[in-house]
């Protein structure tokens, strides 16, 4: 991408705050996925470069060992953050060559923390899926079943989603929706955004990400549960899937929707007064290199914490995997609840 392009689309990402020039045929910025990535949170130096290529660009990051092309890293912030899609969207269009016409999501800062999506949710509820979501979902160890309980949906490709500020998107391809519920001053369950998986994969686009923008520093997915069983422990997953695999083998989960946990989530959290709160993250790098900033915000907020690193991603765990992991130097205290 060149450097025309490349500034814009970093100018209009709201956590970057500088943009500078790194020796012949780079941009440099303060590293994009500090809050995660950094034990520190911050990047006080830019040590994210990005190259300016008449092709694909990539990012590195010097300090933490972040690499991977400068679309993908636009994809993940939207996952993290949400409201990006847009410009990720934009971003891959234009290495590409083609036009970017898609209108989706608003930029992160403008989006209204608590836009009630309800009513598009609603519309979305009469498609009927198709069998290859289904199977992605038993695929990913949840069923049908659990899935609607949570509010997900379908949408096939050529949906038209028309959202609350008037503008629309076209849905690519099949996509499975999880709704981010959460409860309303007048005690009902509102829909204040969503991810949205891709049924078919692609290496040119994610997989993931805002199909309803919301801000992933505010909300979990399933929160719902927050409101009961408040004495009993809360694990916390990255997605959606692994969320609902683990409360389909019986026990209460939330999924981070990405990989930080700001204070506003962390003060819920503490009011739901969980006995303890059980870390379980993704294996890989990105999750486990997390693990110790989100236990750093929850001990902060005087809450009891416990990590747990499994072999595999916790949506593809038994029940007896979830059991051993779970129970472990416990004394019992957490139980299956249905």
């Amino acid at each position: 991408m060149n450097e025309d392009h490349l500034r814009s689309i970093l100018d209009r990402l709201p956590m970057v705050d500088r943009v500078g020039r790194s020796g012949d045929g780079f941009l440099s910025t303060p590293c994009l996925l500090a809050e995660t990535r950094h034990l520190s949170g911050k990047d006080s130096r830019p040590s994210m470069t990005i190259s300016i290529s008449d092709s694909l660009s990539f990012v590195r990051c010097w300090s933490c060992g972040y690499k991977r092309p400068f679309v993908d890293m636009l994809f993940e912030l939207n996952m993290i953050y949400g409201g990006l899609a847009d410009l990720a969207i934009e971003a891959q269009q234009v290495e590409q060559n083609r036009p970017f016409k898609l209108v989706a999501n608003t930029k992160n800062d403008e989006i209204n923390s608590y836009q009630n999506y309800t009513e598009v949710l609603n519309e979305l509820y009469q498609n009927p899926w198709s069998e290859k979501a289904v199977e992605l979902l038993n695929q990913k160890g949840v069923t049908l079943d659990i899935a609607r309980k949570y509010g997900c949906c379908f949408a096939p490709k050529g949906t038209d989603i028309a959202l609350p500020d008037g503008t629309e998107m076209i849905v690519q391809d099949d996509l499975i929706v999880f709704p981010i519920m959460t409860t309303s001053p007048d005690n009902s369950l509102v829909c204040v955004g969503a991810q949205g998986r891709y049924v078919e994969g692609s290496k040119t686009r994610s997989k993931y990400f805002a199909p309803l923008p919301f801000k992933s520093s505010k909300f979990f997915f399933g929160e719902q549960a927050l409101s009961i069983r408040r004495s009993q422990p809360i694990i916390l997953t990255e997605g959606p899937l692994d969320a609902m695999h683990v409360v389909q083998e019986g026990y209460r989960a939330l999924a981070l929707m990405g990989l930080s946990l700001q204070d506003k989530k962390a003060s819920k959290l503490l009011l739901a007064n969980p006995k303890y709160v059980i870390l379980l993250l993704d294996p890989d790098g990105p999750g486990q290199q997390a693990v110790g900033v989100i236990k750093n915000t929850l001990l902060k907020h005087n809450i009891q914490t416990i990590v747990r690193r499994p072999d595999k991603d916790p949506k593809y765990l038994t029940k007896q995997d979830l059991s051993s992991l779970l129970l472990e130097n416990t004394n019992g205290t957490i139980r299956q609840v249905r």
